[in-house]
């Protein structure tokens, strides 16, 4: 089975790090070299996760959404606590969607409890947290 990590760490470890929007060119390149279905391979959501945290960066939550969407595909596989429910919850804050959102973060809670929450935006844990309400 083919693993990108060796390919992705050359092109994120970069410093000075490019702008988000090079950054992301970068990473799309990255993914069109995967031969196999991305899923199956090794480490290639670490590709999809930073063109999402990128293309949010940028303001390009169009591209942050497909990417995300892309994300869930690995939902259940690689990524058993909900990280990629997660980031679709957060586009969907970011593009006010609050009712897919809301959908996206009880997924990723139900997952992991509250770990993806940890150190990210209090709104987004406070739109399912009955007791913030």
């Amino acid at each position: 089975m083919e693993d990108i990590a060796d390919k992705y760490f050359e092109v994120a470890m970069k410093t000075p790090r490019p702008a988000p929007k090079e950054y992301i060119a970068e990473m799309l390149k990255l993914w069109e070299t995967i031969k196999e279905n991305p899923v199956d391979v090794n480490n290639s959501y670490l590709i999809v996760h930073d063109i999402v945290k990128e293309a949010l960066k940028a303001n390009l939550l169009d591209v942050a959404e497909k990417w995300a969407e892309i994300g869930m595909q690995y939902e259940g596989i690689h990524n058993l606590g909900g990280e990629g429910a997660f980031q679709v919850g957060v586009v969907a804050f970011a593009k006010g969607d609050l009712e897919k959102a809301k959908q996206y973060f009880k997924m990723a809670k139900k997952n992991s409890g509250w770990r993806n929450f940890r150190n990210k935006d209090p709104a987004y844990r406070a739109l399912i947290d009955k007791k913030k309400q």
